[in-house]
């Protein structure tokens, strides 16, 4: 009971106009702009001036009646001039998107590049003992970089590659179809053996959340074959997958090839949804 008397009593309307501003003003700037803390501040500090100010009127009476006019005009520009600061606070502050770019703060992508050795297009980059997924990283990813906020980890497939628990966060995944097959293997079982091991890493890998583009010197066509009958067999995996082919004009090109490059860019951008304006 003593702290239900110490409270402030709502005798005037102006206090109940500050109740209606503190409680309304919560619930809409919360759900106007949930991920800000300042503009709820501001409306609820304008609701309880108006309830401070309010419960004000009955102490007047204690005050000589010739000084009660004077010091109500000096109580209401004070109450104006700070209703009037955080009216202005609340309209001019800041929001988080004027001073942080959205890619900036949102979370990294993580990418994956997966190739081996002996398998590499370009043939200086070979001389070098590097593998495709080197040329990607720095002829297509590091231009990437001013759009995408991504992580990116490179793996080289060996004979006793098991990193499965590494790259199973994900996001992109970007392969050799041949990765997976020995340098031994040769013209017709290459394909059919590339195709077969590919396979099996993308059905291992349906249950994470990883998008799968995979690059090959082969045609569209045998890509697209493989991709139909993965979705087929495995709902999951719809619209997770997309082969690339790196032939063009019936030519085979390497990425440091400019169309090569803005293509693949392409691809990323979708299974990563990032949208291009």
């Amino acid at each position: 009971m003593r702290i239900a008397n110490a409270l402030p009593k709502l005798k005037t309307r102006i206090q109940l106009t500050g109740v209606i501003i503190l409680v309304g003003g919560i619930i809409a700037t919360r759900a106007i702009a949930p991920d800000q803390t300042l503009p709820t501040v501001y409306v609820g500090a304008i609701g309880i001036l108006f309830i401070v100010f309010g419960q004000v009127f009955p102490y007047l009476r204690t005050f000589p009646e010739k000084d009660r006019a004077n010091l109500l005009v000096k109580l209401f520009l004070i109450f104006s001039l700070l209703i009037l600061g955080l009216v202005a606070l609340l309209i001019f502050s800041p929001s988080k998107s004027e001073h942080k770019d959205p890619i900036v703060i949102s979370q990294a992508k993580e990418i994956v590049l997966m190739d081996s050795f002996g398998k590499v297009y370009d043939t200086n980059s070979k001389k070098a003992n590097r593998l495709n997924a080197n040329d990607i990283d720095e002829l297509i990813l590091s231009d990437l970089r001013r759009e995408i906020n991504f992580k990116r980890n490179i793996e080289n497939v060996t004979k006793t590659w098991n990193n499965y628990g590494e790259i199973r966060k994900a996001d992109l995944i970007i392969i050799h179809q041949s990765c997976f097959l020995p340098d031994t293997v040769k013209d017709v079982n290459h394909h059919h053996g590339a195709i077969a091991e590919l396979k099996k890493f993308v059905i291992r890998m349906r249950d994470s959340k990883a998008k799968f583009l995979i690059y090959s010197r082969g045609d569209s066509l045998e890509g697209e074959m493989m991709i139909a009958d993965l979705e087929g067999n495995y709902p999951v995996l719809k619209d997770r997958m997309v082969y690339f082919s790196m032939i063009r004009n019936e030519v085979i090109k390497n990425f440091s090839d400019p169309d090569i490059q803005a293509d693949f860019k392409v691809e990323i951008r979708k299974l990563l949804g990032i949208k291009t304006t």
